[in-house]
């Protein structure tokens, strides 16, 4: 297993992101090409994300992700599943700062995005993505919840 090296820099890794996701050029399971280039690209950032987080760099990694939510936001408006994992992705990193209300606000957006059905794949994606953010935030009742 080799070591995955962290980029000089957030804009510098994103860049990497979506220059890589132009090489997707073909429909594949039902997805369009720009679906594809998006969830390769929230991928390698959600990565990024995680590995500035570890480092402690959390302005890089706030404003990264505030960048990739704008995007996402843009393209495909506050309701869709992307904007939900970027909003989760920000939640996280304000977690770790001890911004938990802006972090609490953005899960409440995302639960108004999957609903309350449990259920589904979203509902089961969410589960795997916002569980650690609750258990940051001290909500293990919630996080419980969740995973259920």
């Amino acid at each position: 297993m080799s070591a995955t090296l962290l980029p000089c820099n957030a804009e510098s890794a994103l860049t990497i992101a979506k220059n890589k996701t132009a090489n997707v050029n073909k429909e594949e399971g039902g997805y369009s090409r720009d679906d594809l280039r998006t969830q390769d690209l929230i991928l390698k950032t959600s990565n990024l994300l995680s590995q500035l987080r570890g480092y402690g760099r959390y302005v890089e990694a706030e404003k990264t992700a505030r960048e990739l939510l704008a995007r996402i936001r843009m393209q495909y408006g506050e309701s869709s599943q992307y904007t939900a994992v970027c909003q989760i992705n920000l939640a996280m990193i304000l977690a770790s700062t001890g911004s938990s209300a802006e972090a609490l606000d953005l899960y409440a957006k995302v639960r108004k995005i999957y609903g309350d059905e449990r259920n589904d794949m979203g509902s089961a994606s969410l589960a795997i993505l916002s569980a650690p953010l609750l258990v940051g935030l001290g909500d293990f009742s919630e996080a419980e919840t969740e995973l259920k």
